[in-house]
């Protein structure tokens, strides 16, 4: 479970990065949860789990 908690961090850190790069703009708390939720690491952790890694 630590490494897939750790996989979706460092995937939500890398939209968050990105969108950054290219827009100057840092992506709101509920939009990575929105994107995030199509994962599939997200899908297999725990919604507890998976909702507050984000």
């Amino acid at each position: 479970m630590c490494n897939k908690s750790r996989l979706l961090y460092n995937r939500a850190n890398y939209l968050i990065r990105q969108r950054y790069f290219e827009d100057q703009f840092v992506i709101l708390t509920f939009e990575i949860n929105k994107q995030m939720k199509t994962e599939d690491v997200f899908m297999v952790l725990p919604a507890k789990t998976s909702q507050h890694t984000n």
